[in-house]
C-alpha cells in the first residue's frame, strides 16, 4: 500500500552571495523564483502567467529584485536558468518542479522505504520554521525509473535536458567510477533517520540503484495531483511558505530533519490528507502551481 512521507529539507534561503552561481558545498537552500507557468486558484480555475514560488534550484539564477527584509518573507526574487558550460563540481536540485513533469531522484534514498515508494504515495517536502511544518512541494508518486552511476545517461532522452543536467548529472560528474568520489556523493545524500539498521540500504561495497520518481500531474488527474504553493507575480512582497496544521498523525511540526513515514495508508486516506493540504494552501491566499516553462538553457 502507499505511504505518506514528511520530507524535511533545509529551510534557509539563498542570498545574493550564494544564489547567483551554481551552489556547491554550502548546503541545500530554498530559492524564491519567478517563471511563467500555470496554477489553480481557489475557484479551481486554471490560470496562466508569471508566478512566484519557493523551491530548490541549485543551478545559476539571475536576481530580479531584492524583495523585503521581513522575517519569513523572501529576501530575493530569482529567475532560474541553466548554464551548460559550467562543469565544476556542483550540487544537484531535488525535487525538480519545473516543466510539465515533477521529479524526485536521490535525496534520502539511502533508506529502503524511499526506494520502495508505491505509486500513489504522498511526499510533502518542507522545513521546520518556528516549530511549524512549512511546505514547498506536494508530490504524488506516479511512476519511477531506476538508474545507477553506471547507467544514468539514458535519462537525458527519457526526461528533459534541464532535469538531467540540474538534478542527475551533478551526482556523477567529477566522479564517474571513482570509488572515493562516489562514496562522497552518497554520503552527501544520506541523512540521519531514526530507523532500525534494516532500514539502511546503501551498500558501500556494491552497486546502488536509485529511483527517479515521476509525479502525478494535473494533466494526468484532476482529482489528485502534485503541486507547489505559488502566487501571482503581481504580488511583489512574496509570501511565507504555508504551514500545515491539524495533521499531526502524519506531519510533526517540530521535526527538524530527516523523515516521518506512515506506511500502508489507504488510497482514500491519502486523498483526504491531500485534500486538506490543498484547502489549507488555498486558505492562506495562495494558488497551486501545476506546470511551468522550463528554465532557460544558456551557454555563458
Amino acid at each position: 500500500m502507499p505511504q505518506i512521507v514528511q520530507f524535511i529539507h533545509p529551510g534557509p534561503e539563498h542570498t545574493k552571495k550564494t544564489g547567483v552561481e551554481w551552489n556547491y558545498r554550502i548546503g541545500h537552500r530554498r530559492k524564491f523564483v519567478q517563471i511563467t507557468g500555470k496554477s489553480i486558484d481557489e475557484r479551481s480555475n486554471l490560470q496562466s502567467g508569471k508566478i512566484d514560488f519557493w523551491c530548490e534550484w541549485e543551478a545559476h539564477s539571475k536576481i530580479i529584485r531584492s524583495a523585503n527584509q521581513k522575517a519569513h518573507l523572501p529576501g530575493i526574487l530569482f529567475e532560474p536558468y541553466l548554464d551548460l558550460s559550467y562543469t565544476e563540481a556542483r550540487d544537484n536540485t531535488d525535487p525538480f518542479v519545473f516543466g510539465d513533469q515533477f521529479y524526485y531522484c536521490v535525496c534520502k534514498q539511502s533508506y529502503k522505504t524511499m526506494k520502495e515508494l508505491e505509486n500513489g504515495s504522498l511526499i510533502v517536502f518542507g522545513s521546520c520554521i518556528d516549530n511549524e511544518f512549512c511546505i514547498d512541494t506536494v508530490f504524488i508518486v506516479k511512476s519511477y525509473t531506476e538508474y545507477s552511476r553506471k547507467k544514468y545517461e539514458f535519462l537525458l532522452e527519457k526526461t528533459n535536458s534541464q532535469y538531467f543536467h540540474a538534478s542527475i548529472k551533478p551526482l556523477f560528474d567529477k566522479g564517474g567510477t571513482d570509488e572515493a568520489k562516489y562514496e562522497e556523493i552518497i554520503s552527501e545524500n544520506t541523512c540521519e533517520v531514526n530507523f532500525d539498521s534494516s532500514e539502511k540500504c546503501y551498500n558501500a561495497a556494491g552497486e546502488n540503484n536509485f529511483r527517479s520518481y515521476e509525479g502525478l500531474m494535473y494533466s494526468d488527474s484532476k482529482e489528485i495531483f502534485s503541486f507547489v504553493p505559488c502566487n501571482d507575480s503581481s504580488i511583489t512582497e512574496g509570501f511565507e511558505r504555508p504551514s500545515l496544521k491539524g495533521l499531526d498523525e502524519f506531519f510533526n511540526p517540530k521535526l527538524q530533519q530527516s523523515l516521518k513515514i506512515a506506511k500502508n495508508v489507504s488510497t482514500e486516506r491519502i486523498k483526504e490528507v491531500w485534500e486538506e493540504i490543498r484547502k489549507q494552501v488555498l486558505y492562506q491566499g495562495l494558488r497551486l502551481m501545476v506546470k511551468t516553462d522550463l528554465p532557460e538553457i544558456r551557454n555563458n
